[in-house]
Parts: C-alpha cells; sequence; structure tokens
C-alpha cells in the first residue's frame, strides 16, 4: 500500500540555535588578527625602505652637485683652480638636506605643502673628495658620502674624469 507523501513540517528553531559558536569567534579573530598584525609589518617594511630609498637619493644629489662644480669650473693647465688641486679633501659634516636644519622632511614636494612624516633625528653625512693627478691635462675625481641611518653605514661614490679646457 502506497501513501502519498508528505512533506514534513519544519519545526521552528529554537531561541538562540542561529548563532556562531565560541570556536567559530576565535579562530575568525585568530585569523584577522594574524592578516592585520601582517599588513602593518609590510607598511613598516616599506616606509623603512622608503625613508632609506629618500636618504639615497638626498646622497647622491651631494655627491653629485661636487661632481657638477669640478666639471664645470674653468681650468687652463697653467692655472689650475684650487678645488681641482690633487689632495684628498673632507668636506662638511652634512645635514642632509642641507637647507632643512634639524629634521628631514621626506615629503618635500613644492606641490604639496603638509609633509606627511619626518624623521625624528637628522642625518649627518661627510662628503669626501679624492682627485688624483692622470697627466698634466687630466685628472681623476672621485667623490664619496657617506652616512649612517638606521644603525646602518652607507656610502655612495662616483667617479669622473676631467681634462683641462686648453686641450
Amino acid at each position: 500500500m502506497n501513501l502519498p507523501h508528505r512533506p514534513r513540517a519544519k519545526r521552528p528553531a529554537r531561541p538562540g540555535t542561529n548563532a556562531f559558536t565560541l570556536l567559530e569567534v576565535i579562530v575568525a579573530a585568530s585569523i584577522l588578527v594574524l592578516l592585520i598584525s601582517g599588513s602593518i609589518a609590510t607598511m613598516v617594511y616599506l616606509n623603512r625602505f622608503a625613508a632609506a630609498t629618500r636618504l639615497q637619493t638626498l646622497a647622491l644629489g651631494v655627491v653629485q652637485e661636487r661632481i657638477d662644480q669640478v666639471l664645470t669650473i674653468p681650468w687652463k693647465t697653467k692655472s689650475r683652480p684650487a678645488l681641482l688641486n690633487e689632495t684628498a679633501v673632507t668636506d662638511m659634516p652634512a645635514v642632509l638636506p642641507p637647507t632643512e636644519g634639524d629634521a628631514i622632511v621626506l615629503n618635500d614636494d613644492p606641490l604639496n605643502t603638509t609633509a606627511y612624516s619626518t624623521l625624528d633625528t637628522p642625518v649627518s653625512a661627510r662628503r669626501y673628495v679624492y682627485i688624483k693627478n692622470i697627466d698634466s691635462h687630466s685628472i681623476r675625481v672621485t667623490v664619496v658620502v657617506a652616512y649612517t641611518f638606521s644603525r646602518r653605514s652607507y656610502t655612495l661614490a662616483h667617479t669622473t674624469l676631467r681634462s683641462s679646457d686648453d686641450i
């Protein structure tokens, strides 16, 4: 004997059974904490990398400034300027950038009037200029900038050749 199939009537849910268990909430919160802490650690690392790269760019500007001076100063063979004499010259203990004084403004874009972040301590650098005679008409000039940032020492060096103007 086949009776027609009747669907079962749904029982009303008990109060409090349509929620997450404590274990599910703890697992979900742990995953969120891991993701957020990983994101914060990544942002801190990228910010340090950006500051170090900015300082390297400023140091490159200090090196290039002296290279430009060496390459553009007039030089006749009979009267060599003092800037081009064969010596090892230690320039200023420079604060990078020299115009800012104590604090380094990381965002010094002239179109943007607000500084987003600054370094609390100035980064001091020393610039060394080494001039070596190749012959009576030519010299080799090496400019080195050394600085320390975040307990690490950095050195940036560029070398150029210069000939007298009357060759």
